[in-house]
């Protein structure tokens, strides 16, 4: 991610939107794509089990893996209001022996990270202009299953996706969306020994579970 890229992803998910995000996460819990990803994972045991959530937002993903007994979720998210509001969710939930979290691109701080028994992408590679080099990244950190959500490419995400790089356009923010071939992101998960067991879509949404072949 590009420096102008990545400053203006901090400023548009600011501490505003984090504060509206978790409102609408406590009165309606888990929706929308997450909501599809969280029940595409529910037969998966969790206890026990740690999670890394890339670009984790508000942490809903992260939650409600500890509501089912997950040991440990690492949280990494570029931007700074996101963070700073889930660290204060972790003491309030009473996580933060369970929870680490860190701010900044992922692509610049997987390298020292261990591996995971989940590894989440949830809306996350539609803001990177590469896509390889962050899935090869997640990838490498995910031992069990790695589950993502990413728009369909169709004419119809790509007329969206133009609709909202106007609105950033003319905001004069850096900051992009990207539609990628959904065929090649699957091919290249499977390319890293990964078999999918689980692909559904939630307009304008993929969702996609794969499994770690042994």
């Amino acid at each position: 991610m590009t420096c102008a890229h990545c400053c203006d992803t901090n400023k548009f998910f600011d501490e505003k939107n984090a504060k509206k995000e978790l409102k609408q996460y406590l009165k309606k819990g888990p929706t929308g794509a997450t909501k599809s990803m969280l029940k595409a994972l529910e037969s998966i045991p969790k206890q026990g089990k740690s999670l890394l959530d890339i670009g984790g937002g508000i942490g809903v993903l992260q939650w409600e893996f500890l509501k089912e007994q997950a040991d440990h979720v690492t949280d990494i998210d570029a931007a700074t209001g996101y963070i700073d509001m889930i660290r204060s969710l972790a003491i309030e939930f009473d996580y933060q022996e369970k929870t680490t979290f860190i701010q900044g691109d992922f692509n610049d701080v997987a390298d020292p990270l261990p591996q995971y028994d989940f590894v989440t992408l949830d809306k996350v590679i539609c803001c990177y202009p590469d896509y390889e080099l962050i899935l090869n990244n997640a990838l490498s950190k995910s031992e069990g299953y790695i589950a993502l959500s990413y728009p369909i490419s169709n004419v119809i995400s790509k007329w969206l996706n133009n609709v909202i790089r106007l609105y950033f356009f003319i905001k004069k923010s850096a900051f992009k969306t990207y539609i990628h071939p959904s065929k090649k992101v699957e091919r290249l998960i499977i390319k890293n020994n990964f078999k999918p067991i689980h692909k559904s879509i939630k307009f304008p949404w993929n969702i996609q579970v794969y499994k770690r072949m042994n």
